[in-house]
């Protein structure tokens, strides 16, 4: 969570980084609190709003506000990797692709 508010002090960061910055951090924060109930990282985004039939509980609406999850500020939906011991949430830019541009 710390990558996001680090670019959030750049003074060259366009309005819809910034909003996706702001955006990964609050999922990022989602990720962490489910971990806190399940004793697990969710093992995908999804998780976040939709229960898993192993969830010991659930918050009403789920782990993220408004029950849904968000797009990023280009439109495309949040990539997420758990494959390492901190799971991760990306946006891929405006492309949609990794290791793309814009």
């Amino acid at each position: 969570m710390i990558l996001p508010l680090v670019l959030l002090l750049q003074d060259d960061l366009a309005p819809t980084q910034a909003r996706t910055c702001i955006t990964i951090g609050h999922l990022t924060m989602a990720v962490r609190l489910f971990q806190e109930f399940q004793g697990r990282f969710p093992r995908k985004l999804d998780e976040l709003v939709s229960r898993p039939t192993d969830a010991k509980s659930w918050p009403e609406g789920g782990f993220f506000p408004g029950g849904k999850l968000p797009k990023d500020a280009w439109g495309n939906l949040f990539a997420y990797d758990s494959s390492q011991k901190e799971p991760r949430v990306l946006s891929f830019g405006a492309d949609g692709m990794a290791g793309g541009s814009g």
